[in-house]
């Protein structure tokens, strides 16, 4: 049971964010109706396509139940969205393009022409990659896939016990999942991510102790594997709220956490960032949340410069109506100071579990040895044990790995519970405060 109110908790953590973030930094999201400049930085692009066929309940993202008549419309409208910010934005360089939801394979060979806009409209130099969930494998899919160029693809396997896949409200069973991977790798992707799910309601430690020595034992090229986020808004929240059923206590997910580093790191995977691990001797890897900079398009998709953070609406209908009538469907942003920029990019460092001395981004520099801004966490992360010196970077420990586990569950996801709570209900807030 937790000690402190959420209201205390709340205050505690306004309080922390001005301490290092400095007296002029202003987290609010503010009302916008248009799109900032991206200028000439290189970039990634991440496009949402927030459909599924069925609403998993613990899923935090923005997604709408499958009308495929509004899914052409929305599709229309995001093919619009991109062409008009290529308009604004020709030397933009794009270096990754990332296609999330929702199931983004509902588009069909819609995702064929999309693809083929984005390269048509910017200089792209980088991998194609995209999510699927089990039941949208089968031949045709996987040939769509390759006839559209993706080069990766991550799979959202989530378990192989059928008890906790129907616990969360997956409509597959564990044959489905090993079947699907199974079919992603006979088809030889350039990098295949399988997803996985951990402190499930009702799970033990022999669960998850099956759970990962099944996928293991089919070698996908990387391991991600997440706690369970019970958002507040999400239909999974409510259900705890409402049975018996409870996640595992803290003490226990912390056990969790070390069984699956400790488990993949015996089993011929290296640690790439908090949460994934990737086969050794591989290079590369897969993740939708690292890239320095980004470009969203479609409903709820966010786009971030450096200087600022900008947010689409999350309402479907309204995204289409805004992109029709003015090329965008920009509902909200928020000016990043040099001093956020540069923590902000320390803090994706930080999960990356490698932090490079000197940092050279396009509006801001930085050595996380010596800024006034950031070497004082570097210094708490070598003291507490958290990390250690390596060469020309620091490199989380073991139990570094796992603290930020823990805080991220603290601060990043506590923040964007509230935006995102706040947007889903409102297509156009006028401000969020946190």
């Amino acid at each position: 049971m937790n000690c402190f109110s959420a209201k205390t908790e709340d205050k505690f953590l306004k309080s922390a964010r001005k301490r290092i973030s400095g007296r002029d930094a202003d987290f609010t999201f503010r009302k916008a109706v248009q799109r900032n400049n991206a200028g000439k930085l290189d970039t990634s692009i991440y496009v949402h396509i927030p459909f599924c066929e069925s609403l998993c309940p613990y899923c935090p993202y923005n997604r709408v139940p499958l009308d495929r008549d509004l899914l052409q419309i929305y599709l229309n409208a995001l093919e619009k969205e991109i062409k008009a910010f290529a308009f604004e934005n020709k030397d933009v360089k794009v270096s990754s393009v990332y296609y999330g939801g929702g199931s983004p394979l509902l588009a069909g060979e819609r995702l064929i022409g999309i693809n083929d806009l984005i390269r048509q409209s910017f200089k792209n130099a980088g991998d194609f990659c995209i999510e699927a969930n089990p039941n949208d494998i089968d031949e045709n899919s996987v040939t769509l896939m390759k006839r559209a160029g993706f080069n990766s693809v991550s799979l959202g396997v989530q378990s192989f016990n059928d008890i906790l896949l129907e616990k969360i409200g997956r409509k597959y069973d564990s044959k489905k999942a090993e079947d699907s991977l199974a079919e992603l790798q006979k088809a030889k992707f350039g990098w295949l991510n399988a997803d996985m799910l951990f402190a499930l309601p009702g799970e033990d430690i022999n669960d998850l102790r099956k759970d990962i020595g099944k996928i293991v034992s089919l070698k996908p090229d990387q391991i991600t594997a997440y706690p369970l986020f019970t958002f507040p808004y999400t239909e999974i929240a409510r259900f705890r709220k409402s049975t018996a059923v409870q996640s595992p206590p803290l003490l226990l997910r912390r056990k969790m956490y070390y069984e699956v580093y400790d488990s993949l790191m015996a089993s011929g995977y290296e640690r790439c960032s908090v949460w994934s691990f990737r086969r050794k001797n591989l290079h590369g890897r897969y993740s939708s949340v690292t890239r320095e900079r980004y470009v969203g398009f479609g409903a709820s998709s966010g786009s971030y410069y450096e200087t600022c953070f900008d947010l689409n609406t999350f309402s479907v209908k309204e995204y289409v109506k805004s992109v029709e009538e003015r090329g965008n469907a920009t509902a909200l942003s928020v000016k990043f100071t040099e001093r956020m920029a540069k923590l902000y990019d320390f803090y994706w460092r930080v999960y990356d579990t490698e932090i490079p001395f000197e940092r050279i981004l396009d509006t801001v520099k930085y050595d996380s040895r010596k800024d006034l801004h950031v070497a004082p966490l570097t210094k708490i992360l070598l003291f507490s044990g958290m990390a250690v010196k390596k060469n020309d970077r620091f490199i989380l420990t073991r139990r570094g790995a796992m603290w930020v586990h823990f805080l991220q569950n603290l601060l990043s996801l506590r923040a964007i519970s509230r935006v995102w709570g706040i947007a889903k209900r409102d297509a156009w807030p006028d401000i969020i405060r946190f």
